[in-house]
């Protein structure tokens, strides 16, 4: 191609017999450069083609083909087409006598044509302005329109960024494209590049603001990029599996599922040992709703589990622990899947039985297939399993021979309604979805009219064979909880605290926030020894629990302790859950531990908060008391948790209202003040010079030795402290303990451990803010949000730093710049989790409701909901918890109380019908799903016999489970057809 005058001008030359069409142009210098090649008997049609195109013409045929633009449409007007604006008229322009009977059409008046300037070499000098007939050439545009109040405009500020950030794109992507061909294996210019080509089509543009043509047109791109990069990057090369899967998520924005289907079938054979692809393989069989099926899914997760086995096998020792935590979180995920899909019995015995193996298997047997055996015989005898009433554990069994029936609580059918049967059927299977499912006994009726109801252990074998290994008893704990939707261990371990925000493990939360009006999201923070007694099971303890479910969970805990007695935050742990749902046997509890290890201040600490929770203030600064006291004579290991209970003290105290000088006194007692009198009201609140200086130096010294000591979960509880002395001794000011919180980060960030121990101080901080500002304290807003928005970058799921951003812009009013600050990172953010986006819905559904914001309507809830759960860059498009509110904003709003017309009661079902199918199709493994839809639009219309009647047929078409009788359903649609 060759240029002439700023128009891209094609050589006859270049012209071939292959006939492309207009879409194969190239980009070069911002203009659009279309290659003119046709057949050789094509010609210019010239009186259709003009200068923005041509048009080519076959004898043969009278098809004619436009070439396209020949500047290209980078933008809206072409280098000959100049915008024109008025000209405003200067300081010295003549201004018009508002005295005057008319107003003059121009507004200079050298401007008016008169006779003597229309002589014939003035008409002679504008003709040669417009004669194309010079011999110096085409006559050149004008510098000035025809109309002399007008001029010729300038290319815009918005034109000239625009022009820049496409010329910087390109410019990236050809540094990034020339990168890939001189280092060919390296993965991350292959990735570099792959993520470049969304600024490439739309420089300067979110993501989220693409049309679905263009989000379509940069997955091609990007799927191309990738095969040429996987052609290049083989299997096992580092990179590899990064490649696999970015081709794959391109590929599933555009593929049909049986193509998709193909592809993975084809990337496990080429990588039949890679675990991460495994994982994410399970993700796409239990989200193809097309070909979903409960059996097959099932098996991919036991052939996933044959796999992390087999890795296990031929792993270095070091990476041991890791393989195992996978295992735990593959069966963790099965055993989820299998309770949402409605096989509660076979869930609840494969934890069941992998407990016994694990934890009380007779210490004498080495050999597996031995103990395999032997496990079968005792679950074949149907004796009380863990967790049941009356079990004391394998091993017991087998050293005492006990033979004590199990007993399991049955629950008998709902009647079905023949009136109605499709709705009286979904309100039986709901009233049975939220009780305790165990295994029924072998002698019991159930199990014969419902076989799912009883569990064999062949049902098991295959799946326990692959999990014999040894596994880490602190994560199988953390997976139980995690299963029964419980908070975590306190600790800061990340690894496993990742479970608690994994959309598929997440099934229980939408009923856990029931009844909650103070709800901000999803909680998640680090728990705490305070927190766990705190507060951590609030919103549990909110929820409508089954009594059934509190009982099995507590025995199991208590089990779990007899096996692990020295597992000081697994007897923590089982303290505050009894304080929170058994209350009057906490007191108990924590004497019989304490009892079971007098030396553990860990132990005393938990039995003084008991009292403490329990409005026994005093009984519990006694206890405190007499444990230091009584520290003097421990090991120094031990002796490291003074300070826990010294934070604990003071935490308790500095959360009572007035309770800030008796908080001040006990942090003063760390430097050695008497400890008896931390309860008592001091008479002199005025700290000296010597008294700062003297818990500056105990705080620093405890924090760098056991930082040296490795117990950084200690350490934190140092800073803390003297982050709240700071407050509290310099008259509730919050800007010193922002100070002692960077200085400790900082410390923590050269001891290179400003990961979760810096999130701790920064959940503590924010933790001392909202106590501040509930209490009405004097601080200032933008300085405080300011900090917040610079704690929430690395910690953007921490609902402590969430919820107390949120109150300070509603406090400060500054709703609208919250929507625009915190909601911009959930909503286009491609990493955001569950807890991102139910935070970010929480607070539009909070500002929709008040009557005193504005700015928020059921439609822009409707936009956070669908961004969250439509868009197909989304990672929260299968969350049972974010689907199930959305749906249950739609049908409250058709049960609003303000009075509807029926048009507008049908508008609101549809609303809610078309959320209804979306979440079929994104939750096709989610029995609870289809159950509640049913019910609703049973209960509310919307839907006519035959659509609920092909919601009905879903169930059996995906192999969910029901616990209603079948038979009886069939004959009474049978009778209403009839």
């Amino acid at each position: 191609m060759s240029q002439a005058d700023g128009l891209a001008v094609p050589k006859f030359s270049s012209f071939r017999p292959k006939k492309t069409a207009p879409k194969d142009a190239e980009k070069t210098d911002g203009l659009t450069v279309y290659s003119a090649r046709g057949s050789p008997t094509s010609k210019i049609d010239r009186v259709d083609s003009s200068d923005r195109y041509i048009v080519l013409t076959s004898p043969s045929s009278e098809h004619r083909e436009h070439s396209g633009s020949l500047l290209g449409r980078a933008r809206d007007y072409t280098l000959s087409e100049r915008s024109l604006r008025v000209i405003i008229p200067g300081a010295g322009s003549p201004k018009t006598d508002l005295g005057d009977d008319f107003l003059p059409l121009s507004r200079f008046r050298f401007r008016k044509r008169h006779r003597s300037s229309e002589s014939p070499a003035n008409a002679e000098s504008q003709r040669e302005d417009i004669d194309y007939r010079s011999i110096e050439g085409k006559a050149k545009p004008s510098d000035s329109p025809g109309d002399e109040d007008l001029e010729f405009a300038t290319q815009s500020g918005e034109d000239d960024l625009a022009d820049r950030l496409s010329r910087e794109a390109l410019e990236e992507n050809a540094l990034l494209s020339r990168k890939t061909k001189e280092h060919p294996l390296d993965a991350d210019a292959w990735m570099a590049l792959i993520g470049h080509q969304a600024k490439v089509i739309k420089p300067g543009v979110d993501a989220a603001q693409l049309t679905n043509s263009e989000k379509r047109a940069i997955n091609d791109i990007r799927l191309s990029i990738s095969e040429q990069a996987l052609r290049r990057i083989g299997n096992g090369s580092p990179g590899h599996t990064e490649l696999m899967l970015g081709m794959l998520e391109q590929g599933k924005q555009i593929w049909e599922s049986s193509k998709l289907t193909a592809k993975w079938t084809g990337v496990l054979k080429e990588c039949p040992d890679n675990i991460t692809l495994w994982i994410t393989y399970l993700d796409f069989v239990q989200t193809n709703h097309a070909a979903f099926r409960y059996d097959q899914c099932k098996d991919a997760y036991t052939q996933c589990l044959q796999i992390v086995r087999e890795a296990r096998r031929g792993a270095r020792p070091s990476d041991t622990p890791k393989i195992a935590s996978i295992q735990i979180y593959v069966l963790l995920r099965l055993t989820t899947f299998m309770r949402d899909a409605g096989y509660d019995e076979l869930s609840y015995a494969s934890w069941q039985a992998l407990l016994e193996y694990q934890l009380f298997a007779p210490p004498g047997m080495t050999d597996r297939k031995d103990k395999l055996k032997v496990l079968e015989d005792f679950w074949d005898n149907d004796v009380p399993r863990i967790g049941e009433q009356g079990s004391q554990g394998w091993c017991h069994h087998l050293q005492y021979g006990e033979r004590t029936a199990r007993r399991v609580k049955s629950y008998a059918r709902p009647i079905l309604a023949p009136s109605h049967p499709l709705g009286s059927f979904a309100d039986g299977e709901t009233d049975l979805l939220s009780i305790l499912h165990l295994p029924a006994v072998a002698d019991d009726d159930d199990s014969t009219e419902d076989p799912y109801r009883y569990v064999m252990f062949s049902d098991l074998q295959l799946r326990l064979e692959l999990l014999v290994d040894a596994l880490p008893p602190r994560d199988l704990l953390s997976a139980l909880l995690c299963f029964m939707h419980l908070p975590p261990m306190p600790g800061l371990d990340l690894a496993t605290r990742a479970w608690w925000t994994d959309q598929f493990l997440m099934s229980g939360a939408e009923n856990i926030v029931a009844g909650d009006k103070d709800f901000a999201g999803i909680p998640n923070q680090l728990v705490t020894s305070f927190g766990l007694f705190h507060d951590a099971f609030r919103q549990r303890r909110t929820a409508v629990e089954d009594p059934e479910g509190l009982a099995f969970t507590d025995r199991i805990l208590a089990q779990f302790y007899s096996a692990q007695p020295d597992d000081e935050d697994l007897a923590e742990y089982y303290v505050a859950y009894k304080l929170a749902f058994f209350p009057d046997e906490a007191v108990k509890a924590a004497k019989r531990l304490l009892k079971g290890r007098p030396s553990s201040l860990r132990r005393y600490n938990a039995y003084a908060l008991v009292e403490a929770q329990l409005g026994r203030g005093e009984r519990a600064a006694e206890v405190w008391a007499t444990a230091l006291n009584m520290s003097q004579d421990f090991e120094n290991a031990e002796k490291d948790h003074e300070v826990l209970l010294r934070h604990s003290c003071a935490s308790t105290l500095l959360h009572q209202e007035g309770g800030g000088p008796q908080a001040l006194q006990c942090l003063l007692a760390m430097c050695g003040n008497d400890d008896s009198s931390a309860n008592e009201p001091p008479e002199n609140t005025t700290v000296s010079a010597s008294q700062r200086l003297r818990m500056t130096r105990v705080c620093e010294a405890g924090f760098e030795r056991l930082i040296y000591c490795k117990r950084v979960e200690l350490a934190v509880l140092y800073a803390e402290s003297q982050m709240w002395f700071a407050y509290l001794a310099g008259g509730e000011d919050l800007t010193s303990a922002m100070e002692v919180r960077r200085t400790y980060s900082a410390r923590l960030g050269r001891h290179g451990l400003a990961t979760a121990a810096d999130e701790h101080l920064l959940q503590a901080q924010a933790g001392l803010s909202k106590m501040h500002v509930d209490r009405h304290r004097p601080y200032k807003p933008a300085v405080l949000r300011k900090e917040l928005a610079e704690n929430l970058r690395p910690f953007p799921d921490n609902t402590t730093l969430l919820g107390l951003y949120t109150h300070i812009g509603t406090q400060t009013r500054v709703d609208d710049r919250l929507r625009a600050s915190l909601h911009e990172d959930p909503l286009t953010s491609p990493d955001a989790t569950v807890i991102g986006w139910s935070f970010a819905i929480a607070q539009e559904l909070r500002r929709c409701a008040s009557s005193e914001t504005s700015g928020a309507t059921t439609n822009s809830v409707r936009s956070v909901f669908s961004h969250a759960l439509l868009a197909p860059e989304s990672k929260v498009r299968h969350s049972v918890v974010l689907w199930s509110w959305w749906l249950a904003f739609e049908l409250q709003a058709h049960d609003t109380v303000i009075p509807l017309s029926e048009a507008q009661k049908r508008q609101t079902l549809e609303r809610a019908k078309q959320v209804f199918l979306d979440g079929l199709r994104y939750l096709p493994w989610c029995k609870a799903w289809v159950i509640t839809g049913l019910r609703a639009f049973a209960r509310e219309g919307g839907m006519t016999g035959s659509e609920l009647r092909q919601v009905y047929d879903v169930l059996g078409e995906r192999e969910l489970r029901v616990r209603m009788s079948v038979e009886e359903m069939e004959e009474a649609i049978a009778g209403l057809d009839m």
